[in-house]
């Protein structure tokens, strides 16, 4: 009975240990079935990529399992379209030790980076492949990421299905030169509201240069001076701002050799470098604007009469700038009120014009010694077919001294006379009683 007893405990522990051993032999195969075939890791320092300043980042594949290794290719699962990706070096990619060697890539797909030449790592070493980035054209700042899908095969040859394992690496991205530009202008402007930032300090500085007087003091002090505390002027510099984004910035790039660019889509940093000479540009351009519309109201108001204008030369000047055949010889107009004061009725520079211009007598007074240009002034005078211009010409000149002929003219006043007016005055036509036939406007006196 105790040796019956002894045989079943010794069966009963050989089917256990059997058992035990079957169940660790499926647990390691269950356990090299998961094992990871390759550990796939990206190494770069690129945590920050702007235009003009590309950067490299590589990917590492380590060789985790026993069978040869080979990269067929790296798939760019997600990227920016406005980055350049190709193989770091051309020519060559480099495998970590034992293994040294260079060999073609032929990045031919788009979304793709081939390695058909690639050489198997042997279990236990690592691939190293270096990607070179740049970004170019109109970039958007701000956190990406790239995905890349390492695909593997077993085998000498590659052949064999392995498998595929992604791999992502985030960076940050900047237009090159922005920090710097906004880090001059720090708490004064974003870069949105920049250009009419810029607008209004360029329109600012170059305003009293170009505008003539007496509109240099028009442009506003709170613009020109930039007050950043004052609400008026960020409400104009973001409408100039907006202005420039939206519209003149791409009409003004659509005439370039750079063609239309479209701030809002992206930029980089020749975009920064139009907009800020654009933005100049558009100051410089509304001063222009300034001195164009100054030298038109100028040039209107120039020949206007004014009760100030004192000088008659300067008044019968404006009137031979409206009517260039005007004569000397004037109709004289009586006043109602003051009453019985008479004037010489100026042509008028618009018919339709309801007020018009009575002046006094022009006396033109010569120089003792000389005779012989009053004579010929007197002579003028007494000719009503000499035009008015020419009057003007003879006082011009006889006012100068040339050369060695002094000067024969002392002065040129309104004369006091009895019954007329002593200066300028505008009056309405209604106001006049009657209508005397011309005379001449200027007499002569000669000095003692």
């Amino acid at each position: 009975m105790l040796v019956m007893l002894t045989l079943v405990c010794l069966l009963a522990s050989r089917a256990n240990a059997a058992d035990s051993g079957k169940s660790k032999r499926e647990d390691s195969s269950k356990s090299m079935t998961k094992a990871p075939v390759a550990d796939v890791s990206i190494h770069s320092s690129l945590n920050e990529l702007s235009d003009y300043r590309p950067g490299f980042i590589y990917i590492v594949v380590k060789n985790l399992s026993d069978s040869l290794l080979t990269v067929k290719k790296i798939d760019i699962a997600e990227y920016p379209e406005f980055l350049h990706i190709r193989p770091a070096y051309p020519g060559a990619f480099f495998l970590t030790p034992p293994y040294n060697d260079t060999l073609k890539t032929q990045p031919d797909i788009k979304n793709s980076l081939l390695y058909p030449d690639s050489i198997s790592i042997i279990p236990g070493a690592s691939g190293t492949y270096g990607i070179f980035i740049e970004a170019q054209n109109q970039l958007r700042p701000g956190k990406h990421m790239l995905l890349f899908n390492v695909f593997l095969a077993k085998g000498k040859q590659g052949k064999s299905l392995g498998t595929s394992i992604p791999v992502s690496h985030e960076f940050k991205v900047n237009a090159y030169g922005e920090n710097e530009i906004l880090g001059a202008l720090q708490n004064a402007v974003t870069f949105l509201v920049l250009p009419g930032f810029i607008i209004l300090i360029a329109a600012g500085l170059t305003w009293p240069w170009i505008v003539p007087e007496p509109y240099k003091k028009s442009y506003p002090e709170w613009l020109s001076s930039a007050k950043k505390d004052d609400f008026r002027f960020w409400v104009v510099a973001i409408t100039f701002s907006l202005a420039m984004v939206g519209v003149l910035y791409p009409f003004y790039t659509s005439i370039t050799p750079f063609g239309r660019r479209n701030f809002l889509y992206g930029y980089g940093f020749i975009d920064i470098t139009l907009m800020w000479s654009f933005s100049l540009f558009t100051g410089i351009l509304i001063s222009a604007t300034g001195w164009l519309v100054a030298c038109l109201v100028i040039q209107k108001n120039r020949w206007k009469i004014r009760p100030d204008d004192l000088d008659p030369v300067i008044l019968l000047a404006k009137v031979v700038h409206f009517n260039a055949r005007s004569t000397s010889w004037f109709k004289i107009a009586t006043l109602q009120d003051p009453p019985n004061l008479k004037g010489f009725l100026m042509p008028k520079e618009k018919a339709e014009d309801e007020s018009v211009w009575l002046i006094p007598h022009v006396e033109v007074m010569f120089k003792k010694d000389a005779d012989t240009a009053n004579d010929k002034f007197n002579e003028k005078i007494n000719d009503k077919d000499i035009i008015l211009a020419d009057f003007l010409d003879d006082i011009r000149s006889g006012r100068l001294s040339i050369g060695n002929n002094p000067a024969v003219i002392q002065s040129v006043n309104w004369k006091r006379m009895e019954k007329f007016i002593t200066r300028p005055i505008q009056v309405k036509e209604k106001e006049l009683d009657n209508i005397e036939p011309e005379q001449s406007v200027f007499v002569t006196e000669q000095l003692v």
